[in-house]
């Protein structure tokens, strides 16, 4: 299925042969998208009745790959930033400008029915497990950071400076991005539900399941 701006190709690597791309030739595919980002980009689009690979033109609002601009937007995977702003578009300069990465061109919102601090804690866990373990942020950063969103999920005590401490001695300190990215996730995750944050660090939980429909792969 595809929806107007955009169109299903396969999800390889690159477009197949008979791709939007690749039939257009380089003249007309250039012609899509912006002036300062032409082509199009191959996005992921996950949490919607639209799931898939698609293949979209540069400029395209995200708004309409997800189709409800209330709830936050994941984009970027989970090395990626959440965003509350769906007037943004699929433009490497213009999302940049605003602290958001492309990244692996994932692009994923939240049921209403789920618990969002619950889902990210979720992810911040599997995330901790997959280091390489080989310096400090990943040893023991990531595995205290999604110790401390356990406890806000399940809305036990949490110190939120310490929290927030922990998050900038983490970012930018890896001997990889692994934890860099892990904390993009997490901190602005932290920032677009800031409301379910302060409802589960007061000991008041939102009430919603953790329904898992951030998807991981499991163990490590």
């Amino acid at each position: 299925m595809a929806w107007p701006g955009g169109r299903r190709t396969p999800p390889t690597s690159r477009p197949s042969p008979s791709s939007p791309s690749s039939a257009l030739g380089p003249t007309e595919y250039a012609a899509a998208g912006t002036p300062g980002e032409p082509g199009t980009s191959l996005v992921t689009i996950h949490g919607t009745d639209r799931d898939g690979v698609l293949e979209v033109p540069h400029g395209l609002e995200l708004r309409r790959l997800v189709g409800d601009a209330r709830r936050p937007i994941l984009v970027g995977g989970y090395h990626g930033t959440w965003t509350a702003r769906a007037d943004l578009s699929v433009d490497r300069a213009l999302l940049r400008e605003h602290g958001i990465h492309w990244g692996a061109g994932v692009v994923a919102v939240l049921p209403d029915d789920t618990c969002p601090l619950g889902e990210v804690a979720r992810v911040a866990g599997w995330l901790a497990g997959q280091s390489a373990r080989q310096c400090g942020p990943c040893v023991f950063g990531l595995p205290a950071l999604a110790d401390d969103l356990a406890r806000l999920a399940s809305a036990r005590p949490v110190d939120l400076d310490r929290l927030s401490q922990r998050l900038g001695r983490t970012s930018g300190r890896g001997a990889c991005h692994h934890p860099t990215g892990a904390v993009r996730f997490i901190a602005s995750a932290l920032d677009v539900f800031d409301a379910d944050l302060r409802r589960h660090a007061s000991g008041r939980p939102c009430g919603r399941p953790v329904l898992g429909c951030l998807p991981t792969g499991g163990a490590r």
